[in-house]
C-alpha cells in the first residue's frame, strides 16, 4: 500500500466495490489502471498520494462507476457533480454547495451532511437502495427526499430528536442509528411494512423501545449501548423477531424469558438476569 506512480497501484475493496487511490503527481494513471484491470472506482485521500485540490481528471473517464473521497478539506468537489454514471459515492466531509442532481444512477451514498448539500431528487429514475448520512442536522428526517428504491438508511451522529418523517421512504429494510444523542422518539419506524432490521448504538435518550412491537416484519433488534430498558415484555408481540442483541444496555426488571425461542440473543451477563448468555443461546 504505497501510492506509487508507476508499477501497480493501491487497490483496495471498499464495502462491495474495489477501487485504485490516485495519485496526485499523475492522477491520469489511476483513471488508465482502473479501467485496463476493470475495477469499479477511483479513491481521493491525502493518505494515499492525493495532494491536489481539483477533481478534474475524473472527467476522463466514461466508465467511472464510484469514487471515495477521504480527508477532503481543501479539494474542489464540483467535478463530481458531472459524474452522471455514479453508482457508488462516498465524501467525507462536503464544505459549501454541492449538487447531486444529475447523479441519478446512485445506488449506495454515504456523505458528510452539509446543509448546503443538495441530494439527488426522488423521481422515478431514482435506484438509491443504502444512504448513511454523518452529522445530519435536523429535528427530524423530513429533509431527506422520499426515495422509493432505497432500502437501508444509516444515520451517524445526527441531532434528530425524532425519526418523523422516515415512514416516506416506504421500501426500508434496515434502519441503521449510531451516536444519535437527541434522539427521543423512534415511533415513526412502526409505519414501515417491510422494515426488518432496527439498531441502535450509542442512542441513551430513546423513550420508549416498546413502540417497536408495532414492526410486525421485524427480524432483528439491536438497542446497544442505550442506557437502560425497563422490560422486555414488548417482545413477546414481536412474532417475526430472530434476533434481539441489547449489549450493554441493562433490562431494568432483569427477566429475559422473552427472549426464550429466538434464534440468537446478545447481551452481557448480569446478576439480576433471569437466564444467562449461555442458557437462551445454547
Amino acid at each position: 500500500m504505497g501510492g506509487k506512480v508507476t508499477g501497480d497501484l493501491d487497490v483496495l475493496k471498499w464495502g462491495g466495490y474495489r477501487i485504485v487511490w490516485a495519485d496526485s503527481r499523475d492522477p491520469h494513471a489511476a483513471i488508465a489502471y482502473m479501467e485496463a484491470h476493470a475495477l469499479d472506482g477511483i479513491g481521493i485521500s491525502p493518505v494515499h498520494g492525493f495532494a491536489g485540490d481539483s477533481l478534474g481528471f475524473l472527467a476522463e473517464s466514461v466508465r467511472l462507476k464510484g469514487l471515495v473521497v477521504v480527508d477532503n478539506e481543501g479539494i474542489d468537489l464540483a467535478p463530481i457533480e458531472g459524474c452522471s454514471l455514479l453508482e457508488f459515492l462516498t465524501i467525507e466531509n462536503v464544505r459549501g454547495e454541492l449538487h447531486l442532481d444529475a447523479l441519478t444512477n446512485l445506488r449506495d451514498l454515504n456523505l458528510g451532511w452539509n446543509p448546503r448539500l443538495r441530494l439527488p431528487p426522488a423521481d422515478g429514475a431514482n435506484k438509491l437502495a443504502r444512504l448513511q448520512l454523518w452529522g445530519y442536522k435536523a429535528d427530524d428526517l423530513n429533509l431527506i427526499p422520499a426515495y422509493e428504491c432505497l432500502a437501508c438508511v444509516s444515520l451517524v451522529r445526527s441531532t434528530a430528536q425524532t425519526l418523523a418523517g422516515i415512514d416516506r421512504l416506504r421500501g426500508l429494510k434496515q434502519v441503521d442509528l449510531a451516536y444519535c444523542h437527541r434522539l427521543r422518539d423512534v415511533a415513526a419506524v412502526t409505519r414501515l411494512g417491510s422494515l426488518d432490521e432496527f439498531v441502535a448504538d450509542h442512542c441513551k435518550k430513546i423513550q420508549d423501545v416498546s413502540v417497536l412491537r408495532k414492526c410486525v416484519s421485524l427480524r432483528i433488534l439491536g438497542i446497544n449501548n442505550c442506557g437502560s430498558l425497563p422490560s422486555l415484555g414488548f417482545v413477546r408481540d414481536m412474532h417475526s423477531l430472530e434476533e434481539l442483541r441489547f449489549v450493554n444496555t441493562t433490562v431494568i426488571d432483569g427477566d429475559l424469558s422473552p427472549c426464550v425461542g429466538l434464534k440468537r440473543v446478545g447481551f452481557m451477563n448480569k446478576r439480576h438476569y433471569s437466564h444467562t448468555w449461555e442458557e437462551l443461546n445454547g
